[in-house]
């Protein structure tokens, strides 16, 4: 799924549920410097995970460890992926009590041996956070915080297509606005709805999985040309317009 919608958070989830150990793998964890190096480091990963069972192994970012093997492809990352093939189901791998999970933003650039029945053959997407999820999301960073006078419903309509962590951005650029705030004026006040008027347009410029409902055109001409192409019959409605200038173009 999309980077920031809670990948990790479930599968640590998973290990609570089932109580079992948890081994987040990294990249930096596999890669190495030296040719040899990346085969070597995912073998003791297995074998740590192995030791520790019962252990939910979650490898995150899969398809750096297993890119899709190709001409085209880096010739050096070819052996990791056999590696990788050879410590799943491979003769005297023995996995018993190792669960096995791992995400990826882009799941067409994972090598297809790896996801074939027996290995990663189920996939799961994990999208960015309906009407309720996100007003739970909300809740959850905004509980700890001095707020006042805050219009959830606004925001659970207005945040459509936001990630977790996009959410939590939000939050924390209100916050951020608010303090900022308090220290001009020297007067500590709450974050209020006005604070998240401010911080959303930032937060929407940040958000990469926008709904068709929220627009935003930037144009680095001028407003003009902005206002003409948006109230074109052939284009949406836009709710936000940025119009950056620059001195050339290239």
């Amino acid at each position: 799924g999309p980077p920031g919608c809670g990948k990790t958070y479930i599968a640590r989830a998973l290990a609570g549920e089932v109580g079992a150990a948890f081994m987040n793998v990294r990249i930096s964890d596999v890669l190495g410097h030296y040719i040899g190096d990346s085969e070597n480091n995912l073998h003791d990963v297995f074998e740590t995970a192995r030791a520790c069972a019962p252990v939910v192994l979650f490898l995150d970012e899969i398809d750096a460890v297993g890119m899709r093997r190709s001409p085209s492809s880096a010739s050096y990352m070819r052996p990791v992926t056999n590696q990788l093939l050879m410590e799943l189901d491979g003769i005297g791998a023995d996995n018993e009590g190792v669960f096995i999970l791992a995400a990826t933003n882009t799941p067409w650039d994972v090598d297809p041996a790896l996801r074939r029945p027996g290995r990663f053959d189920r996939c799961v997407a994990v999208l960015p956070p309906d009407g309720p999820a996100r007003q739970a999301v909300l809740y959850h960073h905004l509980k700890s915080r001095p707020v006042e006078g805050i219009d959830m419903g606004y925001l659970v309509q207005h945040t459509d297509g936001f990630t977790g962590a996009d959410l939590a951005h939000l939050v924390d650029s209100a916050v951020e606005y608010a303090m900022m705030d308090s220290v001009r004026t020297g007067n500590v006040r709450m974050v209020t709805m006005q604070d998240f008027l401010r911080a959303q347009p930032l937060s929407l410029r940040n958000c990469s999985n926008l709904s068709t409902q929220t627009r935003i055109v930037t144009n680095r001409h001028d407003y003009n040309t902005s206002r003409y192409t948006c109230n074109s019959r052939r284009t949406p409605r836009a709710e936000h317009i940025s119009v950056n200038p620059c001195k050339s173009f290239s």
